[in-house]
């Protein structure tokens, strides 16, 4: 402990005396106890009107001292507050006065006896911290005590916290509980502390001290997947192997227990990139559509950790089945022809093929087409294709996975010879009339109606543009050669006529030159031509 001693000589066989002790040393409130003393040695000494003290004394007066050795004047003591390490000083002061002899006031420090003060805990390296631990993993934590003191080491983390161990003297281990993580649910770290009260017997030593950590999520906490199950769910696979994949028509359900861990939740679950619906910790939902048989189930957690599994199953490419049908005659007036019908189909896993047709006039009926390497052929011979009458006849395929596909055979009317029905007649080439003919209703013409002899009708009209020239301007020449009349216009030759009658003189103008021939000449367009003529032989 720290003393001091100090002397001041007043007359050559007297002196004043001053004492500092350090005498005691209280831990638990970081202070020391300093002991003064002021005392005069004298030979024979002899003053009046004393007046003394020293810090933490009563002071002392006297109106007449006398000292022969060693006199004690003044005694006392104070508390010195130490810092926060534990280190301290104390200062001292003290004065004598006398109406013989003086000591003026004078101080001196007295350094005090360091103070250990409470532990400052560190993880797993000391003094430094190092903090991050792992939940579920073992660390040590070490108290770093000043003196013979003992610990006690308490956690807190998010909303929870607890003791970790009492009366530790140096060190302690301590694993993170993994029901701490339901504090980071939405996280891969956490941040809390470790605070260790220290205590000299059943007395706390100073504040309590920390130390933070970071606590981070096992290693081992992507989601878990459990195992795939593939249900089939397409008839004509199920039928024929309910544990493979086919192109294009498999359709799987798919169900797979999916958990979270360490207090996170499942935030989605995928497969082939298809979200699966939650049902009680199961995810289910419809596969179809693959062109592989690998099935990978992907689950991302709520801190955003991710799994992947993947089971694979036997893998068939496939079409559904194709067909082209076609239906003729052997000729255009015939009642023979044949339908027709190609295509092709998958022949994976023993497929089969069966047809049936339905003519437009008939019942279904079943047929068994030649099938050779994934080919279909059939065809099929009618002798009552009636050729005034359109057929059609639908074909249906359908493969042993049950898939469809139907194409229609169309056959139109055939080439007509005569028909008659109730109100028209056909003719199907030209058609010549020895005799007179008598048409009831319009002629009607796609072309030209040509005639080799003398031709009256009463009304004549053509659909369309006059068949008659049109005269615009006219001049007449003589053919020098047959000495023959000819009548023309700066665009073309018009035509010459025996006799003409005009029956719509708005329309048209009959010119006579009184030459023996005629002409008309059109004033007017219009869409029919109407009058009687008599052609020229």
């Amino acid at each position: 402990m720290a003393t001091e001693r100090r002397n001041y000589g007043i007359t050559s066989y007297s002196s004043i005396h001053v004492y500092a002790d350090e005498t005691q040393v209280d831990v638990a409130n970081n202070r020391s106890y300093i002991s003064t003393e002021l005392w005069i040695l004298g030979s024979s000494y002899s003053a009046y009107n004393v007046d003394c003290n020293v810090t933490g004394g009563g002071g002392y007066t006297n109106s007449h001292l006398t000292a022969n050795g060693w006199v004690k004047l003044v005694s006392g003591g104070f508390w010195a507050p130490h810092n926060a390490d534990g280190t301290g000083s104390a200062t001292v002061g003290s004065y004598y006065s006398s109406g013989y002899g003086n000591m003026p006031y004078g101080e001196f420090t007295l350094t005090l006896t360091k103070i250990a003060r409470a532990s400052q805990p560190s993880i797993n390296t000391w003094p430094n911290n190092s903090p991050d631990i792992t939940a579920g993993v073992a660390c040590n934590i070490h108290m770093n005590k000043q003196a013979n003191f003992t610990h006690k080491v308490s956690y807190s983390f998010g909303k929870k916290s607890g003791v970790i161990a009492t009366g530790v003297v140096d060190n302690c281990s301590w694993t993170p509980p993994t029901s701490l993580l339901d504090q980071i649910s939405t996280a891969t770290v956490g941040y809390g502390g470790i605070s260790v009260e220290t205590y000299s017997g059943s007395t706390k030593i100073g504040d309590t001290k920390t130390c933070n950590f970071n606590l981070h999520i096992p290693s081992n906490s992507n989601p878990t997947i459990g195992a795939i199950t593939l249900t089939e769910q397409h008839a004509g696979v199920k039928a024929k192997n309910a544990n493979v994949t086919v192109q294009q028509i498999s359709k799987k359900l798919v169900s797979v227990p999916v958990s979270a861990k360490y207090s996170a939740s499942i935030k989605t679950v995928t497969c082939d990139g298809v979200t699966l619906s939650n049902n009680n910790g199961t995810y289910t939902g419809y596969i179809s559509n693959k062109s592989n048989g690998t099935y990978k189930i992907t689950a991302i957690d709520s801190r955003g950790l991710q799994s992947s599994n993947t089971v694979t199953q036997t893998f068939y490419e496939y079409a559904k089945p194709f067909i082209n049908a076609t239906l003729k005659r052997e000729s255009e007036t015939s009642a023979k022809g044949t339908l027709s019908v190609n295509g092709s189909y998958s022949t994976i896993l023993s497929n089969t093929l069966s047809m049936t047709i339905q003519r437009n006039d008939e019942s279904s009926t079943t047929v068994s087409p030649s099938l050779s390497n994934g080919s279909i052929s059939y065809s099929k011979s009618y002798t009552d294709l009636n050729y005034v009458q359109s057929f059609t006849v639908k074909v249906k395929a359908t493969d042993g996975f049950g898939e469809s596909v139907e194409a229609t055979a169309v056959l139109g009317v055939g080439q007509y010879a005569l028909w008659m029905g109730k109100y028209n007649v056909k003719v199907g080439g030209k058609l010549n009339v020895g005799s007179d003919l008598t048409v009831g209703g319009v002629i009607t013409a796609n072309g030209n109606i040509s005639t080799s002899a003398e031709m009256i009708s009463s009304s004549h009209r053509y659909k369309g543009a006059s068949p008659a020239a049109h005269l615009v301007g006219e001049g007449v020449y003589m053919n020098t050669h047959s000495n023959t009349k000819m009548y023309t216009t700066s665009k073309m030759i018009s035509h010459r006529f025996t006799d003409a009658y005009v029956f719509d003189p708005s329309y048209f103008q009959l010119i006579d030159d009184g030459d023996g021939y005629k002409k008309i000449k059109i004033l007017k367009r219009g869409m029919y031509c109407s009058g009687q003529v008599i052609l020229a032989k």
